[in-house]
């Protein structure tokens, strides 16, 4: 039975449990009083959302590092080489069916109950204590899958990662109905767990919670969503500069040159862009341009990381290096040499 076995882990050692949460870079903390914790733990496995049971009989505290990720183990349970575990950490949407949970978040302090949930995001430490006999289904969704349908929304990716209003309501809106579309996928693998063989399942379950993040859950990009949607269907003008942009990205491309392409003064250009782009037509180059860079170190270019940001404009090595890693979490180093390993 998925909501109640131990498909992954029964135990009562303590070292065992450590273990078992290490591979998640989450520390496993029982109170101090409390010498063999019961830890029982299922889940399944899709390529970007994970959905697991955990049930805990005495108090237990979770501490995550900024990167904890649930794709540090496979769909078996076993343990993946650091080196094909995520760059990002993993958003968690806990959802207590009994008992308690209490998450305390930079700045946040919820307290979650049956009708109260927490949202996650990663990029910091953060700890969740579970009081005694508390079961509760866990949503994990990779970062990295996140980011992607973000930027898909915005029509680029963002410069700060997605932070989310931490606490959900479960007995109303939209946090009833991915609490519900959650107890509905454990029933369905409990009930013939083929149905994870379906790709058009999985892949449906996993855009539907991909949306309702994104779309539903507030969060630091929400109002420039709300903007891209409102204002889906460009300007003539904000079109034609776009397909300027991309199509000479690796050109010098000045404010004159897209004010020329665009048709219209520089000012109205500035106003389309701002509101169907959430930028200017400059930073749009730019971010793009940030973005082509990334791109050819992931694919494992031979090039030196300072001959290919020279390539896309980026002159200045240190100043670079700040913007890369604040856009993609990791220095262009790391981008390179993980490309190069794999």
């Amino acid at each position: 039975m998925f909501l109640g076995s131990a498909g992954l882990l029964d135990t009562r050692d303590l070292a065992e449990a450590r273990a078992y949460y290490d591979a998640y870079g989450i520390d496993f903390v029982p109170a101090p009083d409390v010498n063999r914790p019961r830890c029982t733990v299922n889940g399944v496995w899709l390529p970007n959302v994970s959905l697991g049971y955990i049930e805990f009989d005495s108090e237990v505290t979770l501490r995550l590092s900024p990167r904890a990720t649930t794709f540090g183990r496979n769909g078996g349970g076993q343990p993946v080489p650091a080196s094909r575990r995520p760059a990002q950490g993993d958003y968690y949407f806990h959802v207590p069916i009994r008992g308690r949970l209490e998450a305390d978040i930079p700045r946040h302090h919820v307290d979650c109950t049956p009708s109260r949930a927490v949202l996650i995001s990663p990029g910091v430490e953060q700890s969740l204590r579970t009081h005694a006999g508390t079961g509760r289904l866990t949503l994990s969704v990779r970062g990295d899958a996140l980011g992607s349908h973000v930027a898909a929304l915005l029509g680029d990716a963002p410069a700060e990662a997605t932070r989310f209003d931490p606490e959900v309501r479960l007995d109303e809106g939209h946090g009833r109905s991915l609490s519900g579309m959650m107890h509905w996928m454990a029933l369905e693998v409990e009930r013939d767990r083929s149905v994870l063989a379906s790709p058009l399942l999985t892949a449906r379950f996993e855009e539907f919670v991909l949306s309702w993040l994104a779309l539903s859950q507030p969060s630091n990009h929400s109002e420039a969503i709300a903007r891209r949607e409102r204002g889906a269907i460009s300007p003539r003008d904000v079109r034609r500069a776009l397909d300027y942009i991309h199509a000479n990205a690796d050109q010098p491309i000045t404010l004159v040159d897209l004010v020329s392409v665009a048709g219209v003064p520089g000012r109205t250009l500035f106003k389309h862009f701002r509101d169907t782009q959430g930028t200017t037509p400059m930073r749009y180059l730019r971010n793009l341009r940030l973005k082509r860079v990334q791109e050819e170190l992931a694919s494992g270019t031979p090039a030196p990381v300072s001959e290919v940001a020279l390539r896309w404009g980026f002159a200045h090595p240190g100043r670079f290096s700040v913007e890369y890693r604040r856009r993609f979490g990791e220095a262009p180093s790391a981008t390179a040499r993980k490309a190069r390993a794999a």
